[in-house]
């Protein structure tokens, strides 16, 4: 993961937590479960609508 350039990944510090984020110990039955569960979480969290709204425009005016 280091050698693929993005600037989020520079360290294994950074390669350990995305592991942990992306719960590598569980079943793809409990991965499904698990993620399932924190889209629903969070699906209306002010920051994640902000977050997604953020990348939208900012997409949208880098591809004009």
């Amino acid at each position: 993961m280091l050698a693929s350039g993005l600037p989020e990944l520079t360290s294994k510090k950074d390669v350990a937590f995305v592991k942990e984020r992306l719960r590598l110990d569980l079943t793809p039955e409990e991965a499904a479960e698990y993620f399932k569960h924190k889209l629903e979480e969070n699906r209306d969290a002010k920051t994640i609508l902000f977050n997604h709204a953020f990348h939208v425009m900012y997409h949208g005016m880098r591809n004009n």
